[in-house]
């Protein structure tokens, strides 16, 4: 069980991890001001996301916790105030994003070109990182119901499908001049962020009504 559960959950931490490292390879072409924009923004990537992995991570051990004692609705309760309150945490980290992209662009570059393109990845990092909260909350309550294989695959189509690929292609196919640069990566993140978001949030009600369900089941005389 140790091995079922390990393994699909290391391999979405790789799929995670290494969809991201890979935006800088592909833009390194663009030249030294596409790469540096595209450093600043996984920097502050790096700083956002551990606000949304701390709470992902005390979401699902609460959860479980409660689910280990069988209180199933306390554990769907606890659940969901997980999810809000990072919800709320992320809207605040992206309202500051949002409105301080400019003097944290700045405050990394002293190249204009450079700080003006760090500013509007920050801007769509604001956007990127509460769609990254939300998927991450739904994989690890998903977690905490012991389901880690098909959260991984649908981190693969997800992140190395429509992020990566779909990334690649408007950044390479040349249809959309303006998106030759690191900004074709982040639209096609928060593509991808969104669709992660969809498929495990219906992942976790079906999951959800699949344990309600057992509960009755068990409840009910023989």
């Amino acid at each position: 069980e140790l091995l079922r559960l390990g393994l699909p959950i290391g391999g979405t931490a790789f799929i995670d991890v290494s969809a991201f490292a890979s935006i800088a390879l592909l833009i390194a072409p663009y030249g030294a001001a596409a790469s540096a924009s595209q450093q600043i923004a996984s920097s502050l990537t790096g700083v956002v996301y551990m606000f949304s992995l701390s709470l992902a991570n005390a979401t699902m051990v609460l959860t479980a916790q409660r689910l280990g004692a069988e209180k199933i609705h306390e554990a769907r309760e606890m659940a969901r105030l997980g999810m809000k309150t990072a919800m709320a945490t992320a809207a605040f980290m992206a309202l500051c994003l949002f409105f301080g992209k400019d003097m944290l662009a700045n405050a990394y570059a002293t190249d204009p070109a450079v700080a003006e393109t760090a500013a509007l990845l920050i801007a769509w990092l604001a956007i990127h990182q509460w769609l990254d909260s939300l998927q991450l909350q739904y994989a690890f309550v998903l977690r905490a119901h012991k389901v880690a294989s098909l959260p991984f695959w649908i981190y693969v189509a997800c992140l190395w499908g429509i992020g990566l690929g779909g990334g690649a292609w408007l950044s390479f196919s040349g249809l959309f001049g303006s998106f030759q640069d690191a900004r074709a990566f982040w639209w096609a993140g928060i593509v991808a962020c969104a669709a992660a978001s969809i498929a495990l949030g219906m992942l976790t009600n079906r999951t959800w009504q699949r344990v309600l369900s057992s509960c009755v089941g068990q409840a009910q005389p023989h």
